[in-house]
């Protein structure tokens, strides 16, 4: 698909996510994430209004106090997707400049043609970069400088195709260690998998990880899996059967991936563009004061479809600061947005009030919304929030994991559901909402049935004739009742997986007895 390296290289940078659109257009389901050193900021989310279902990514990149062409100095990573016209389509390869602004590029597409060039890059008055042979192009750094993103049309092949791709500057060396920690991931896909988003988290111990995601469609799922990365920070899974690639950048808190869909199904060939941040210990309001660079992509009815943005974000959130759209229309914006502990990023718009949803307890799960405007794991996050329009019902999930149970408090109007997928419903977000998720943690099960519980009483109950209720070593306040006319035992002292009983459990309470024989090992009763 690429004739010329000029092609390669249509990017733009992507920041400040601009909460009006071209043509009055609204984004639902906006949510998004800051990185660890706080200069990158990813937003996905889905239109409404006319082109409704288009699916769009945000990528805002802080702004320094100045720049010149010697930041751009040493090698980066790229990594682009384009939509419309062109699409699926994805590009990757290795850009490596000097101080006076002097490039070698060296690319590879999704239809696996390979492409180099060489060229200048001009710096010019407003802070941005120019391509000299893609005057159409316009990209920007963020205030790291390791980070630099655009946007750009295509203008001869395929005219009209619009394009984000991402820069990221390599580190002198890379090892899996560099991987440890929470990850915010957004995608975007094009093609015949889309209009599509998908955000997620993946929580990393060196090259090892697992995951859990929610797709604009309201699907999610988890995982597990093993990631290796190069000296030079390009990442892949080993053994997948997708041309899947990734680049870290010099900061280590930003990963840009592309792959294709090899699905077999009608969506195979898809094209997607992922933008992973790592996670800071905790934010504040504080850290998204100042000038933004926003560039957008948009996949589905609504494409070909770029926007870019500059916008000031003030100490309470508000921002506001003019936009220009492929069509080359400029529109003043502004609005909020609110940033939790957590790093999770909510525009807020007029006629829309802010969800909280909190977790807490001992036990682990996903808290989800029906419309997808929250979504996070606990005890990894504990925290998130979405605008919602004035007026709009709701309802939450609370999916807990298989060794515990889940609640609702707070602001609900009502709550259901069961123990392992409990219900929060909102009838009208009329004001600011708070409501939390309880997770606890069920240290109790059958052993021949594999059910769970939180609480030895409840276990004992259901208990069949000679099964074993298997009790974690811990405390337990409570007063038991052992009437069951059949045989049970009462194993105490397991460990959180219940492989081995080693230590004891207390029960501080009463003991009744009065039903079939009670076998008890590693209890002790106070």
């Amino acid at each position: 698909m690429m004739a010329h390296w000029t092609k390669a290289f249509r990017f733009a940078v992507i920041a400040g996510s601009t909460l009006l659109f071209s043509g009055n257009l609204l984004a639902d389901n906006l949510s998004g994430n800051l990185d660890a050193v706080k200069t990158v900021l990813v937003i996905t989310g889905t239109w409404s209004g006319s082109d409704a279902g288009t699916t769009e990514m945000k990528v805002c990149t802080k702004r320094a106090a100045s720049y010149s062409l010697s930041d751009l100095a040493g090698t980066w990573g790229l990594n682009s997707l384009a939509s419309g016209p062109g699409a699926p389509w994805w590009l990757r390869g290795t850009l490596t400049v000097d101080a006076a602004g002097h490039y070698t590029l060296s690319t590879v597409d999704s239809g696996n043609e390979a492409d180099n060039g060489n060229g200048t890059i001009s710096l010019l008055s407003d802070g941005s970069f120019a391509i000299n042979d893609v005057p159409g192009g316009r990209f920007r750094m963020e205030a790291g400088k390791t980070v630099v993103a655009g946007t750009n049309t295509w203008a001869d092949y395929l005219a009209g195709t619009t394009e984000l791709p991402i820069l990221a500057k390599r580190a002198a060396s890379y090892s899996t260690a560099d991987l440890s920690g929470t990850w915010q991931d957004h995608t975007l896909a094009s093609g015949p998998g889309g209009p599509y988003w998908e955000r997620g988290t993946y929580l990393f111990n060196n090259g090892s990880f697992t995951y859990t995601y929610l797709e604009n469609n309201g699907d999610s799922h988890s995982g597990s899996g093993t990631m290796a990365i190069t000296a030079n920070g390009v990442m892949s899974i080993p053994g997948h059967p997708e041309p899947f690639q990734c680049q870290m950048d010099a900061g280590k808190t930003v990963v840009v991936c592309t792959t294709t869909w090899l699905t077999g199904g009608s969506d195979n060939g898809t094209t997607a563009l992922s933008v992973s941040l790592k996670k800071a210990a905790s934010y504040s309001s504080a850290d998204l004061v100042g000038d933004w660079d926003c560039n957008s992509l948009a996949t589905g009815p609504g494409e070909p479809w770029w926007e870019r943005a500059t916008i000031a974000i003030g100490a309470n959130g508000a921002f506001s600061g003019s936009a220009t759209d492929s069509s080359l229309e400029t529109y003043p914006i502004s609005g909020a947005i609110v940033l939790n502990d957590s790093g999770f990023v909510a525009p807020l718009m007029p006629g829309q009030f802010l969800l909280t949803a909190g977790a807490s307890g001992t036990g682990a799960g996903t808290v989800s919304s029906g419309d997808g405007s929250v979504f996070f794991s606990y005890p990894t996050n504990d925290e998130g929030i979405a605008a919602i329009d004035q007026g709009a019902t709701l309802t939450l999930s609370a999916i807990a994991d298989n060794l515990s149970s889940a609640s609702w408090f707070g602001d609900c109007s009502s709550t259901g559901g069961s123990a392992a997928v409990a219900t929060c419903t909102i009838t009208s977000m009329n004001a600011a909402k708070s409501v939390s998720a309880l997770f606890a943690r069920r240290m109790v099960r059958i052993a021949e049935t594999s059910a769970y519980y939180t609480s030895i009483q409840t276990a004992y109950d259901e208990a069949a004739t000679n099964q074993t209720v298997q009790i974690q070593a811990t405390d337990f306040n409570e007063d038991l009742i052992l009437a069951n006319p059949v045989a049970v035992t009462l194993e105490g002292g397991f460990d959180a997986g219940f492989s081995a009983n080693p230590g004891w459990t207390t029960v501080t309470g009463t003991v009744t007895i009065s039903g079939g024989p009670v076998t008890v090992e590693n209890i002790a009763i106070m």
